[in-house]
């Protein structure tokens, strides 16, 4: 019973986790895109033969067509023989095309590449898992800049300082 629980308990916190729910869209379409290229070559090579047969038979009966492969023909009529994985078009809630982020991607990622694999890139090690000062909830501040430092009142020019500010002093919202 407890083994059942704790079961339940690791697929509940893998369902709610972004990166496997995207690890495991990427092993869908994957293994979408294998199956496509698979079935792709299959009725090809079935076209071809089925080509072929009809020029030898001038019989009109029909072949048999795996049912996979005519599930394949109907996906490819309907969208027109596109690559229905490259998107194209603007990007929604942008101004910018799916085209130019390939293109900018393009030209950055080989640059990128490169610069990673420097002798800077192998000794600077950054602490992902540090704990935010600001925030207790830690996936809600991402920099270090974004956090409110506090300033000691005698640092306060007097002609900033208001003269009803007394009854703020020591109200500090994020302590």
């Amino acid at each position: 019973m407890k083994k059942d629980k704790a079961v339940q308990q690791t697929k509940e916190q893998r369902s709610s986790n972004p990166v496997y729910l995207l690890f495991r869209a990427a092993i869908v379409a994957t293994f979408a895109v294998a199956l496509y290229s698979l079935y792709s070559r299959n009725f090809a090579d079935h076209a071809a033969n089925a080509t072929e047969s009809n020029a030898n038979n001038n019989n009109n009966q029909q072949q048999n067509v795996p049912r996979n492969v005519d599930f394949m023909v109907q996906v490819l009529q309907k969208t027109g023989g596109k690559n229905i994985c490259l998107p194209n078009g603007n990007i929604l809630g942008t101004s910018v095309d799916f085209e130019d982020v390939e293109a900018i991607n393009k030209k950055i990622s080989p640059v990128l590449s490169k610069l990673t694999k420097t002798k800077f890139f192998r000794t600077v090690k950054l602490d992902l898992y540090k704990k935010c000062d600001l925030w207790e909830n830690d996936d809600v501040c991402l920099q270090e800049e974004c956090k409110v430092e506090q300033i000691q009142p005698s640092l306060i020019p007097n002609k900033w300082k208001s003269k009803n500010s007394s009854s703020f002093q020591g109200f500090s919202p994020f302590k």
